[in-house]
């Protein structure tokens, strides 16, 4: 791909590269694949948007109202969007018909909306879906999922989930209780019933009792021949002379798992210490969690592994190139399906990030029979290092740290290209998380009554403590609600962060931003990088970086009526004035007849342009925004008219119309 001079000018300005000396930036910048360069400026990769709604809940009865607000922004900065303020929404129902579409001005980046459920709305999953006409290049947007129902509210907050994600014949299903009052006290020393059932019959029923913590480990046994995935445990408990309940399906697998394996950097070389990260997916697609063995092709037990979230872990070991190898699950019980890893390179390249911490990231690099590579630190066409890391063919290993003062937070990607400028290894990595906004909000009071005005400080400093601005919106939801619908789709930042970036579901995605203490068990880093390691990265494809913007269907939309106005020569007709429906929005037009006109008013039918030049004024109506509009300013004085008064008093016109280049007359032409 070949580039202008002022675009490796726009890279290197933004490129903040971290070298040992000017000489090395030089051959480094050599080096570099022009590529990275180039996706700065490509349309494909790097002018995308992003849209969130923030809902105050996503469980509704029917009759309310769902309302919500609205953000468009840019894919790289997460800055207001420059390319659309026009957004889409709509809600579909539980078949996939869209019921309801709004059409959104989001000024600023910014937009508010909702949508009334009809009273008779029929329970079930409905969707909501937002987009930008743009994002539909990239079958990009925004989804949801909605509850609607009638229902009546537990009178007790009740949480259950099961430890791990997939449970096999013989295993103990073990799942966590936590009990709490509307008031958000602890039901201490609680006494509670479960039963647990398979394919509808009850094969257990005890009792228990929660801890002081309002807690409660319940086990259930499952037997060691399982003919069923269709199992469900049931918690009941007494409280003021009611019964409360929640249930749970039980994780169960049977003999269906695809286990995939994906050696960090891409590819598993002999004689180089390799990670290898591992995903395991039950019959239905979601994650299952599993133990095994990797074993060579004599029976020998080269490594062992274990899933650690998600149904996601990863394992060490060097591979021989003299020997194949393949995986064999232990638990789940009775899985006797074989899986093979990828092949064994004789030769290539391979990395493992050691360590990530606030300042920075330490890879360690080796490689065997490679002449020389390049290891680049990149995200949306921003170098943040790049490196030299050997220069020999033959076997080679070391440590490099890299900086991470001036990197933004989220996902960045790791490259180590070779002399050629071809990618070698790569992964993802996810950096800088702790540079978030810190958000605090104070009542005036600690109580209130019904329908009593709430009075709120809010505020929002940066990472280092700094006060902060920005557009922030506030929801207010009943958590007896929220607990109930017991909603684990993304928030805002994992909607931002993790699965507009990535291919795929990424499931339960806000665990890896919740606060620590809400799961004490668990690495959030440490599983965020399984995830990274074993999920696809949607926003980035090497091969399609230069397509250019005339190929896409469909444009980017801003309420804007921008363009250019010519004379009947075609020449560009300069202070011009442009007015919008005599309402006082107006511009004049340049020394090359352009003009540019925003914050208009909705487009119901048609918006009328009045163009005025030298006291003459030619009226347009448009029907929709556009920046490429071209109006032709002709001139009407031209037009032979007489007016004249009969003696009754009555004014009439006459006159003659001619063609507007040959002069030639108008027959039959209408003059209203």
């Amino acid at each position: 791909l070949m580039l202008s001079d002022s675009h490796w000018l726009v890279a290197k300005n933004q490129n903040n590269l971290a070298v040992n000396s000017s000489e090395n930036q030089v051959k480094l910048l050599d080096s570099i694949p022009t590529l990275l360069a180039h996706q700065l400026a490509s349309p494909y990769n790097f002018q995308r948007e992003k849209v969130y709604l923030h809902f105050d809940r996503t469980f509704f009865r029917p009759g309310e109202a769902i309302w919500f607000n609205a953000y468009v922004r840019d894919a790289n900065t997460l800055m207001p969007s420059q390319k659309s303020n026009i957004v889409y929404v709509e809600l579909l129902a539980p078949n996939g018909n869209v019921e309801k579409k709004l059409t959104l001005f989001a000024n600023q980046g910014i937009a508010a909306g909702d949508m009334q459920l009809d009273p008779n709305a029929l329970g079930g999953r409905y969707k909501i879906r937002a987009y930008t006409n743009w994002q539909r290049n990239f079958d990009e947007q925004f989804e949801r999922d909605l509850t609607i129902q009638a229902t009546v509210l537990p009178n007790l907050r009740m949480e259950l989930n099961f430890q791990r994600e997939a449970y096999g014949a013989g295993d103990d299903a073990v799942a966590d209780l936590e009990l709490k009052s509307l008031e958000n006290e602890v039901l201490a020393h609680h006494d509670f019933t479960f039963t647990g059932s398979l394919d509808g019959q009850q094969i257990l029923q005890k009792n228990g009792k929660t801890d002081t913590f309002g807690k409660a480990k319940i086990t259930i046994p499952l037997p060691k021949k399982l003919t069923t995935n269709d199992g469900l445990l049931n918690v009941l408990i007494n409280w003021n002379g009611q019964t409360e309940s929640i249930a749970r399906s039980i994780p169960i697998v049977l003999n269906k798992i695809d286990l995939q394996f994906m050696p960090e950097g891409g590819n598993m070389v002999a004689g180089l210490d390799s990670r290898v990260a591992f995903k395991a997916l039950n019959e239905f697609g979601k994650p299952a969690d599993v133990e095994g063995q990797i074993l060579d092709n004599f029976g020998q037990v080269a490594a062992n592994f274990k899933s650690y979230h998600q149904g996601m872990g990863a394992f060490d070991f060097t591979p021989d190139k003299h020997l194949q190898y393949s995986a064999k699950i232990t638990k789940p019980e009775g899985i006797t399906e074989v899986y093979p890893l990828p092949n064994v390179l004789a030769e290539g390249v391979n990395f493992k990030v050691q360590s990530i911490n606030n300042e920075s990231i330490t890879v360690k690099v080796s490689s065997i029979g490679i002449e020389s590579s390049e290891l680049v630190l990149h995200n949306a066409g921003q170098v943040f290092y790049a490196q030299k890391t050997f220069n020999q063919t033959g076997k080679f290993s070391n440590n490099w740290t890299i900086p991470l003062k001036n990197v933004p937070a989220g996902i960045a990607q790791l490259t180590i290209f070779d002399k050629a400028g071809k990618p070698q290894a790569e992964r993802l990595v996810f950096l800088n998380p702790h540079k978030k906004l810190q958000i605090e909000l104070k009542t005036d009071k600690e109580n209130y009554l019904p329908r009593e005005k709430v009075t709120m400080d809010i505020s929002v400093k940066d990472e280092q403590g700094k006060p902060a601005a920005g557009q922030f919106s506030l929801s207010v939801a009943d958590d007896q609600l929220l607990s109930f619908a017991d909603d684990k789709q993304g928030n805002i930042l994992a909607a931002f962060w993790l699965e507009s970036e990535l291919k795929g579901e990424v499931v339960e995605p806000n665990f890896y931003f919740e606060p620590k203490e809400k799961h004490p068990e668990k690495d959030q880093l440490l599983a965020l990088n399984y995830l990274l390691m074993t999920q696809g990265w949607r926003r980035f494809d090497w091969e399609n970086t230069g397509q250019a913007q005339a190929n896409f269907a469909y444009k980017n939309e801003m309420r804007v009526i921008a363009g250019k106005v010519v004379d009947k020569a075609n020449q560009p007709l300069a202070n011009a004035e442009i007015r919008i429906d005599r309402n006082g929005i107006k511009t004049i037009t340049d020394a090359e007849g352009r003009f540019y006109l925003d914050n208009l008013p909705p487009i119901d039918n048609k918006i009328t342009i009045f163009i005025k030049k030298d006291g003459v004024e030619k009226m347009m109506n448009i029907i929709s925004y556009g920046d490429d509009y071209q109006f032709k300013f002709i001139d009407y004085r031209d037009v032979e008219f007489y007016q004249q008064r009969n003696p009754n008093g009555v004014t009439t016109l006459s006159g003659k119309v001619s063609e507007e280049d040959s002069a030639e007359p108008v027959i039959y032409g209408s003059v209203a």
